[in-house]
Parts: C-alpha cells; structure tokens; sequence
C-alpha cells in the first residue's frame, strides 16, 4: 500500500490537464501545463486560447478543443473525432491552410511540427508547441502583447487588433498557477 503522503506528492507531479472534467477545460489545463514546463506565463498561454477558440457557453466564455478555422471561417465539433474526420476530409478535397485546436495552429505553416491531425488536434501537444512559437515571438518582440499580435499576423493592422482583444483578455485573468483547484475557467464579456 502506497502512502497517502506519497500519493499526494505523485498528484502534484502529473499535469493539470490530467484533472480537466469537460472537454471546455482541456484547453485551459494544457495552457497550465505547457506554461508550466515552458517559459511562457500562464496567463498568456490562457488569454491566447481565449482569443483563438473561446465562444460563450453555459453564460462562461471558454477555449474549445475542437475548433477548426477552414478559410476564414470557424467551426465547433463536438468531438475530436468529428474534428479531425472533418480536417481529414477538407485536405482530401485539396483544402491545406487551416487552423487546428485550441491555439488554432495553422497546419500550412506549422503542421511540420506534428506527425498527424488528430495529434495537432491534442490539447497538450497543440499548447505546448504555442508555447515554443509564443517564446520564439517574445525573444523577437520583447513583449508577450506583441508575441500574441504576430502570433495572428505579421500584419500590422491585423496583428494591432488581435493584440488589443488578447490584451483586453489577459487583464481579466487571475494568478492560474496560484489556483489549486482545477478547472480553471475564465469568464469574460467577449
């Protein structure tokens, strides 16, 4: 029999997104996770996911796993597996610049980085690889604002209004990792 203080001590160690109940908190526990073992703040990493997939629901606004912007236009699955059967189906048909999952990587310029849709489409591994991009873009521009409008665009005018809405995001976001029980689920009126 283990110890009770021992388990404790294994709880601590596994990543948040282990504790997420709904499929509307996956996102926010792998933004933890992610920031946690990278050099990006929470705070950042959750306002991102806000700004790239989160939509009101049940009166709380939140990041979707299942989220998929195919030109120009953004689509909610309610599973994974519809979402990446509809990914599937959208490269067959020659679609091949769309954004996958909860920080919206876009699979033209970054699916390089994954060995396939349904792994570009998994919570921690989609955060994890914002969180070396979002470092990439600090190193750069020398603030996480910035980060987040290139993050969107190299487009000024583009990147300037992507930035002002994750700025007006992030200053509603309390101390995540001061948070001990999770879900951590972010209301804000977007």
């Amino acid at each position: 029999m283990i110890p009770a203080r021992i388990v404790g001590v294994l709880l601590l160690l596994l990543p948040s997104f282990v504790f997420a109940k709904s499929e509307a908190e996956l996102c926010n526990a792998a933004a933890i996770t992610a920031a946690t073992n990278g050099a990006v703040p929470a705070d950042v990493l959750l306002a991102l996911t806000l700004v790239e997939t989160g939509r009101n629901e049940g009166g709380a606004f939140q990041p979707w796993p299942w989220t998929v912007n195919m030109e120009g236009k953004g689509y909610w699955f309610d599973t994974r597996a519809e979402a990446v059967a509809f990914v599937t189906q959208s490269y067959a048909a020659g679609a091949r610049s769309f954004d996958i999952g909860c920080f919206q990587i876009n699979h033209r310029w970054h699916g390089q980085a994954f060995t396939s849709f349904d792994q570009m489409f998994d919570p921690l591994d989609n955060a994890t690889y914002a969180a070396k991009f979002m470092t990439s873009l600090f190193q750069e521009g020398g603030s996480w604002s910035w980060a987040a409008g290139a993050y969107h665009s190299r487009t000024d005018s583009l990147a300037a209004k992507y930035r002002a809405r994750f700025d007006r995001i992030i200053a509603t976001i309390t101390d995540p990792v001061a948070e001990v029980d999770l879900p951590i689920i972010i209301a804000a009126n977007e």
